[in-house]
Parts: C-alpha cells; structure tokens; sequence
C-alpha cells in the first residue's frame, strides 16, 4: 500500500474513532519509516477537532523516537492530563532522563509508582498474568526509578526499588547485576558474589532461551562494565579477581551469542561473494598475504577515534582484555573508488586484493562474522541506563546500539566507504580466504610491481592495473 493510501486509512480510521484500524495504520507506516508523515497527520486530527486517548500518546511516541524530547513531553504531558495514562509516564520520564533532568524524571515515576493499576499489580502481580504490557511496564519503572536514585547517590532507594521487581521480574539478569554493584559500592563483597553469581545464571537461562536475533544490547555490556569498575577499585585482591574472571566470562558469552545471531542483510550490496581491501605494498607482508591467501585483521584499539567513537568510549584501560581478544578487518564493495585509493592504498602506489567471502556467508560460527558498517550522525548516550541509541538518517528513529554494533558504527561522513566489516572474537590476525585477484595501483612503483606479477602468476590469481579513464572514472585493463 502506498503512502498516500496509508495516511487516508489513518485518517478515517481517526475520525471513525477505531482505535484498532489506527494502530494498525500507524504501525504500517513505520514500516515504511514515514514518522513525520505519520505526526502531522495526528496533529491534523487534533487541530480539526478529533478526539482520540491514544493520539497525544502516539505523538509523543513519535517525537520521543526522533528525538524532538521537548514535543514529545509536551504530548505526552497532554495524554497524562486527558487520560492519565500509565504509559504516558514512563514516556515523559524518558525524555527526561535524555534532557538531564533527573529530579523531574523521579518525581514522574514517583507519581507512576501511586497510580492504582501499578499499585494493585505490585501488591498483586498473579491477578494481572495475562498483562504482559504491563509486566514490563511495571518492571522498567521500577528499575529506571533505581538506577536514577544510584545518580544521585540515594543508594538504599534504589536497592529497595530493585527488590520489589526482584521478586517479579525473575529472569532479569539486569536487576541482580546492579544490586551486586550496590552491594560493592558497600564494601559488601559477600552479597556482591552472592547476586553476581545470580545475575549469571540468569544471564546462561537468557543466552540459551533467547530465540531472538541480534537481540544482544550493548546495555548488558554496559552494565557488567561499571560493575567491573567499581570492582577494581577493591583492596581485595580475591574479589577483584573473582569479578575480573566473570566480567570476561559474561563477555565471551555475550559476544558469541551476538555474533552467532547476527543478522546479515546486505541489500545486495555484495557482488559475485567479494569483498575489497585496499592496502599499501610491503614486499615481505605481501608475498606472504597473497602465497598463504590470507586477510590480516587488526586490534580495534588502533583504529582512528572519531571514526570509531564506541570502541574509543569503551577503550578505558578496564576493557583492554575484552578489546585484546578482537580482531577487525576492513573492506568495501568496489575496487574502483578514487578515494579509497587514496586513503587506504597508499595513494594509488599500494593494491586492492578481492576476497571470495562464501565461507563466511554460508557457514556461521560463534566466533566470527561479516557485519555492514551503520552510518550515523546521531549518537547519543544514555547516562541513567548506560546505553547509546542511533539514527541511520534524519528521518528515522532512534535505535538502541546492539552488542555488535559497537565495532560497526562510524560517523556519516564515511558512507561513501560502503564498509563491511569482518569481526573476530579470536586474538589470531590471520584468517584465511581465497583470493580471487589483485589490482594494481596506477602509481604503484615498477620494480615492486613486476615481483608482485610473478607471484601472481605463480598462485595463478588474476591481476588488474587500475587506469584512469577520466577524471572521476576508473577503467580495468585485463592482464593475466
């Protein structure tokens, strides 16, 4: 259905008052990420008239996920005032927390907590089993409401909120990790390794049960992390031991699921199963990438800060084993593009080897995988729950960044690379793949290029010296 269709659908559906028929066009039109189209229409409904509980909440939904917070409040306030609605709380507390106002995002969860449907669910959750909507609703509130009272150091408030949805969000791995951090803010190592080892089988139960894909959030990193951090700043050498094992245990875990999970969805990007990659010419590295049909990847902490902001947020002195276990390769879709002669094949005097990437596409493992790189320049941060959240474009919403993501996301400006990247979970740096063939650098020095060509020949891989066919056109010159 085409978007005008759409937006006629949701505006009869608005003034027929069906609520069902205008969830469900809404719902159809983020499938085609028509956002702004979607909020004008329903601000057009309120300005004509048409009174509807669920417009003011689905405005400020809209503008929340795009990041207009001061919108998104005022309509979520509106909802609040026409409705009361419960969901319009944690909502506007949200945006709170995004604008740094933390005592006003409190006091909003504050007046949630004493609403009567979340205080008849607390008192008695069993009487609301078929509620999941508000399971969760419940279990956030409670859980955002603590981790805003760790900010501004109302430890024994946050513990006493975490205990009550302890006892109801039972397989929240998420709750017991950050009640062990309270307890090691205590000094409490005791109960500390009591509730870490807790949120560990917890983690093990959600690993194993978990059916969705690439559901593995960097929050779950986010979270073991401060608690390593808070860990290390012990005199007790045992504990700080005994967190350090785990804290790379839990990590390994995470990161194989993530990788094991991904889901690869290239848009046709990828020709013919190759992927290029653009380098300078070493004689010694080269024969031997090239005899042994190899992809050298790298340590991630050498990578350029801006281009790789999370890697560089993450790179704290504390997480240098988990970075030290990942290795990343770099490569794109073309062998032909100007700049990326320039900047990664030693302006034009290095090579471009093509890889056959099959293998990686068809047999999936825990360890490795082909990730296409998110371009963005919309990241933002949250301090509450220590998750970052992206746009792809300026008319998209936010997204919270996956585990995975951490080490494929890099700034706009970058798009025209088209990178993919290869992830490893494994500290060797070599990984073997075939080789289908070599370009040559137009400017690539004679001597080094004739003792490139007899290996080449010698491998029997094809090779190409890369011309100018104009100013902005490269042309291939076929040389077997």
């Amino acid at each position: 259905m085409r978007k005008d269709e759409l937006l006629n659908k949701l505006r009869n559906a608005l003034e027929e008052n069906k609520s069902e028929d205008i969830n469900e066009a809404i719902k159809s039109l983020y499938d085609l990420k028509l956002y702004k189209d979607t909020a004008i229409c329903l601000e057009n409904a309120i300005n004509s008239g048409i009174k509807n509980n669920n417009i003011y909440f689905q405005l400020g939904t809209i503008y929340g996920q795009i990041g207009d917070y001061s919108k998104s409040e005022e309509y979520f306030k509106e909802n609040i005032k026409e409705n009361n609605d419960w969901r319009a709380y944690m909502n506007l507390a949200m945006n709170y927390i995004h604008s740094g106002k933390i005592e006003k995002a409190i006091e909003t969860l504050n007046d949630a907590v004493e609403l009567p449907i979340i205080k008849n669910f607390v008192s008695s959750p069993s009487s609301y089993i078929c509620n999941t909507e508000l399971d969760i609703y419940v279990s956030a509130l409670f859980y955002n409401r603590a981790k805003l009272f760790m900010q501004i150091n109302e430890i024994d408030k946050a513990y006493s909120d975490l205990l009550q949805i302890s006892a109801i969000d039972t397989g929240n791995f998420l709750i017991p990790l950050v009640m062990a951090n309270i307890h090691i803010i205590k000094n409490e190592h005791k109960h500390a390794i009591d509730y870490i080892n807790k949120s560990i089988g917890l983690v093990d139960n959600f690993l194993k049960n978990n059916k969705e894909n690439n559901n593995i959030k960097y929050q779950y990193f986010s979270e073991f992390h401060l608690l390593y951090l808070g860990a290390m700043k012990s005199e007790d050498e045992n504990f700080k031991n005994f967190v350090k094992s785990n804290f790379n245990s839990i990590f390994e875990k995470l990161i194989k699921k993530s990788i094991k999970s991904y889901i690869i969805d290239f848009n046709g990007d990828i020709k013919n199963n190759s992927l290029f990659y653009y380098t300078r010419y070493n004689e010694g590295y080269t024969k031997e990438t090239i005899i042994e049909e190899y992809l050298y990847l790298s340590d991630p902490t050498n990578f350029n800060d801006p281009i790789d902001p999370i890697i560089r947020y993450i790179d704290d002195g504390a997480s240098k084993d988990i970075l030290n276990k990942i290795r990343i390769a770099c490569l794109t879709t073309t062998p032909y593009d100007i700049l990326m002669w320039g900047h990664y094949g030693d302006k034009s005097e290095g090579i471009c080897i093509e890889y056959d990437i099959s293998n990686l596409l068809n047999d999936r493992q825990d360890d490795i995988v082909l990730t296409k790189i998110k371009y963005s320049d919309y990241l933002e941060y949250n301090e509450c729950n220590l998750y970052f959240e992206y746009k792809t474009n300026d008319n998209d919403i936010k997204k919270p960044l996956q585990l995975l993501d951490a080490f494929s996301i890099k700034h706009r400006e970058w798009s025209y690379e088209n990178e993919y990247r290869i992830i490893r979970y494994n500290k060797n740096e070599k990984l073997q793949l075939p080789i289908k063939a070599v370009y040559l650098g137009e400017k690539m020095n004679k001597e080094n290029r004739i003792k490139l060509i007899e290996i080449l020949k010698e491998k029997n891989i094809h090779y190409y010296d890369i011309k100018h066919k104009n100013k902005n056109i490269f042309e291939l010159e076929s040389k077997y």
